[in-house]
């Protein structure tokens, strides 16, 4: 009897496992055959394809210049970094530049033995200064020099907005593809669509361009004019440029 009754549990779970199957194959095929009739469905609506491009070059009003500052000798005296940078502030402030926006290019000093023999060390200590004019710059420059900072160059520009002009020029490409497709529909009399289908192609957003200037020192000082009051200094502009793909419908209702 026991006997008789396994058999009939294996045979129930034999069952029970091909019901499973076939459920799970019948989702299967629908899942297929559904997919199929909206690929036809889609591939039967006559659609447009275009790209929509849109460049833009901006003025750099954000531009960090990076200097360095170290502990030095007037013969027997120490000038220290902490002398420099009261002398730094107090110039900041007479050429009525924002202190605020200077700031340690890293968490890290140098310090440099001088001699074997000798406990004292020379620190060094990297900054960076935010300014946003082009007069600021020549003002910048002549406070450096003024202090005898070293390796001082424009490491960076940037633009205070970049992210609010980044997106008006994807909504402008975008714009400028509809453009486009409405334009050649109207060529053969036919209508636009709605949008079938949106892809990102190609963009160049960056956040700021490396310049590749001279260092400052007191040898170059005359040869990058850092005295003049009006120097001719210029910036290659922030170029965005941003692409789409778009497939539109072409509209059937006549």
């Amino acid at each position: 009897m026991s006997q008789f009754f396994m058999l009939n549990l294996y045979h129930s779970k034999d069952k029970l496992m091909k019901k499973f199957y076939i459920f799970l194959f019948l989702i299967f095929m629908s899942n297929l055959f559904f997919t199929q009739i909206k690929a036809q469905t889609t591939n039967s609506i006559p659609y447009i394809e275009v790209t929509g491009v849109k460049e833009m070059e901006i003025v750099p009003d954000e531009i960090y210049i990076q200097f360095t500052l170290k502990d030095k000798y007037d013969g027997k005296t120490k000038i220290t970094i902490d002398q420099q940078k009261k002398k730094l502030f107090d110039l900041l402030k007479k050429f009525k530049i924002n202190f605020k926006n200077l700031s340690l290019a890293n968490a890290n000093a140098e310090y440099v033995p001088i001699r074997k023999r000798r406990k004292d060390v020379l620190s060094s200590e990297d900054y960076i200064l935010k300014v946003n004019t082009v007069k600021e710059i020549s003002e910048v420059w002549t406070i450096l020099d003024d202090i005898e900072a070293e390796k001082a160059f424009i490491s960076k520009i940037s633009h205070s907005n970049l992210v609010e002009i980044q997106n008006q020029v994807k909504i402008d490409a975008i714009k400028n593809a509809k453009e486009k497709a409405i334009n050649l529909l109207a060529a053969i009399n036919e209508k636009l669509g709605k949008v079938l289908i949106v892809k990102e192609q190609n963009y160049n957003f960056p956040v700021y361009r490396t310049l590749n200037t001279r260092l400052l020192t007191k040898s170059n000082a005359e040869s990058v004019n850092l005295s003049s009051a009006e120097p001719e200094i210029s910036f290659q502009k922030i170029k965005l440029k941003y692409s789409v793909f778009v497939r539109f419908a072409i509209n059937q209702e006549k």
